[in-house]
């Protein structure tokens, strides 16, 4: 049985719309996925540094000042004075003799009259003992000392240490003393002091007066810029619609020709069908 033949008609119709279906759905890519650029936002810090210009005259100017009574290891704050800090760990009782005197601007401050604490260490044999220290301090001029603070505080656990962190008021101000002698008493068996900072705060004055003009490092600022930077670009979306597109031209440019050869052949049939006339003869 002969297989059944589809007529030039349907066909060209049927590729026409097929093109049709394809150049729509590779318009539709190209509009909606098309090319995609893709951007990397970094941010870059950049310092801005201020200056300031004082000019010949007299000034006055303020200052909040940190003062180190005693430190071990490192420094809770910067201190103002000269002071070194020893890298010791001590579990028995230890004292600190830091001398006022030798710091010269201790004669323009206020202050001076409370004591921030703070220690960190571990436990050492009885684990079930509450780890306190005594703090004693004193203030002394020639071999006359009088008692400025005496507390005792517990370190409380911070992570795998303990630690403390407080504030105390004094009965003076460290600055009318020419040294201090500080002490701390670990409780025994219970606690040792791996770092340790004690350290006052006070506001002072300094007058001061410029011959000439003096430029003075007034900071540093931190400005965040943020860049786009070209990361990439996907040309798939563009390719696939270019794609579908031209192939959906072609097919409907192919259902184009179908028709025009089937219109072209039915015309040939039919003329090839009509009588041809010919003439009489005597």
């Amino acid at each position: 049985m002969p297989a059944a033949r589809v007529p030039l008609s349907r066909l060209s119709l049927l590729l026409v719309l097929l093109g049709a279906a394809l150049v729509v759905n590779g318009v539709r890519l190209i509009y909606y996925e098309g090319m995609k650029v893709y951007y990397r936002s970094d941010a870059i810090e950049i310092p801005e540094y201020y200056f300031k210009t004082d000019w010949p005259g007299n000034y006055s100017r303020e200052a909040d000042l940190s003062f180190v009574v005693a430190c071990t290891r490192w420094s809770y704050v910067w201190p103002a004075n000269d002071i070194k800090c020893p890298e010791i760990d001590f579990a028995e009782p230890k004292s600190f003799v830091t001398p006022v005197t030798s710091t010269y601007w201790r004669t323009s401050c206020r202050g001076g009259d409370t004591l921030s604490l703070y220690m960190r260490g571990w436990r050492t044999i009885d684990p079930n003992a509450t780890p306190y220290v005594r703090v004693e301090l004193r203030g002394c001029s020639g071999s006359r000392c009088e008692a400025l603070l005496s507390e005792t505080v517990v370190l409380e656990r911070v992570d795998w240490d303990l630690a403390y962190k407080g504030e105390f008021k004094l009965s003076k101000s460290i600055f009318g003393y020419e040294y201090l002698n500080l002490t701390l008493v670990p409780r025994e068996r219970t606690v040792a002091i791996h770092e340790f900072s004690a350290f006052t705060s006070a506001r002072c004055v300094f007058n001061y007066s410029l011959t000439q003009p003096t430029v003075w490092f007034s900071g540093v600022k931190p400005r965040f810029y943020f860049l786009h930077c070209l990361e990439g670009v996907d040309y798939s979306g563009l390719v696939n619609g270019l794609t579908l597109s031209l192939t959906g031209l072609l097919l409907m440019l192919t259902g184009i020709y179908v028709k025009l050869y089937d219109i072209g052949r039915q015309l040939g049939r039919g003329a090839a069908q009509q009588p041809v006339e010919t003439g009489s003869t005597r």
